[in-house]
């Protein structure tokens, strides 16, 4: 479920950056949300991490072209 509340996501997006590693593999699931918010915040938080979140998320890209 999305938040409606943007100041609250950006604050939610950096915590999630902060927690790092252990939040990329559920971010990574909202690539593919139907909830076309939630798959731009996730998007954006993981890029966001850096490395942390960068492999991850082009690899998903990756995979669902193939597909």
């Amino acid at each position: 479920m999305a938040c409606d509340d943007r100041e609250l996501r950006g604050y939610l997006s950096k915590a999630l950056c902060r927690i790092g590693k252990p939040a990329v593999a559920p971010l990574t699931r909202h690539l593919s949300d139907a909830d076309e918010i939630l798959r731009s915040c996730a998007t954006l938080t993981l890029w966001q991490m850096g490395e942390t979140g960068l492999a991850p998320m082009l690899e998903k890209i990756h995979d669902d072209k193939k597909a």
